[in-house]
Order: structure tokens, then C-alpha cells, then sequence
């Protein structure tokens, strides 16, 4: 549930999810799709839209944050992480919450999922890159004892182990 008393559904993408996914990305400004992507994004490359929607739920997870509205499911934000090959027990985690449901808690409910789901299958650390100025995605990691550190790009690199995040409530989906 969002600060506002708004239900939300957290549920695994699936391929029928292809045009949710799209229309929450037209939701994002100019800035949102920046801090997200790290550069200018005026439309999600197909693969990468296949990459969301083919998720294996093991390797690939995406959950997807949706409203049902008059019976239609609309999308909010999107969540991810991705196994590193390079790194047995980790995974990149991203974030992605359409502008209009920025700041009421959705961000951090959809990463007590992926942390939550990070445990059930042993994943050891998650990683995130953050641009310095999304001040948002900063705070509420910081709010997680998530470890940062500088990358030589401007980035900040956080990493917090699933097992030991402090901050971690229970996810009902």
C-alpha cells in the first residue's frame, strides 16, 4: 500500500506484459528516464523489452507494481535484477516508478521485494548504480545501510546483502 492508502499489486512480469511496460515508460519525464538509464532514452530498445518480459523468475527476475483501474492493470513501476555470471551470489538490482507515484513508498516496497526474493534464493549481495542527483533512490538506500562507493564514472555503486538488510518489512503480493 502506497503512503496515500492506494492498493498496489506487486506480481512477475510476463510476456503479456509487453504494452504495460511500454506505457509506464511513457509515464517517465525526461529527468525520470535519465536517472534510470544514466542517458537520454526516448523509447526501450525491443530487446530490452524482451529481456523484462522473458524474465525466469531465478536468473532474470522482474516484478512489476500495478493498479487496477476499472479493471484494467496499469503500471507504476518496475523492478529488476539480474544475476552476474562474472559473480555467483550476485545480482544488479534497478528501480523504476513513473513520476506520477514518486514519492509515496512505492520505490521502497518494490525493493523489499527484490530483497526479499534475493533471500529465498541465496543471493549473497545486491548491487545498484545510482546517478548522485536521483536524491530519492539515494536516501532510501541509505535508509538500508546499503554500502556505497564512487565510481570512476560519477556513479555511486550500493551494495547490501539480502540476508542482513535492516530495514526489510514483510511484502504481501
Amino acid at each position: 500500500m502506497l503512503k496515500n492508502g492506494t492498493g498496489v499489486l506487486l506480481l512477475p512480469v510476463s510476456p503479456c506484459d509487453r504494452q504495460c511496460i511500454l506505457d509506464g515508460f511513457e509515464q517517465l519525464s525526461d529527468r525520470s528516464r535519465y536517472s534510470r538509464y544514466h542517458t537520454p532514452m526516448r523509447s526501450l530498445p525491443d530487446g530490452y523489452v524482451d529481456c523484462l518480459t522473458g524474465a525466469d523468475n531465478y536468473t532474470n527476475v522482474v516484478v512489476a507494481a500495478q493498479l487496477d483501474q476499472e479493471g484494467v492493470q496499469v503500471g507504476i513501476g518496475l523492478a529488476r535484477y539480474v544475476r552476474l555470471q562474472a559473480e555467483p551470489g550476485v545480482a544488479e538490482f534497478s528501480i523504476t516508478v513513473v513520476d506520477a507515484y514518486q514519492n509515496q513508498g512505492l520505490g521502497t516496497l518494490l525493493l523489499e521485494y527484490l530483497l526479499q526474493h534475493a533471500r529465498e534464493n541465496q543471493l549473497s549481495l545486491l548491487r545498484g548504480y545510482v546517478l548522485p542527483g536521483n536524491e530519492a533512490m539515494v536516501r532510501m538506500l541509505k535508509r538500508y545501510d546499503a554500502r556505497k562507493s564512487n565510481e570512476s564514472d560519477g556513479t555511486l555503486c550500493f551494495e547490501m546483502n539480502p540476508a542482513e538488510s535492516a530495514y526489510i518489512n514483510s511484502v504481501i503480493v
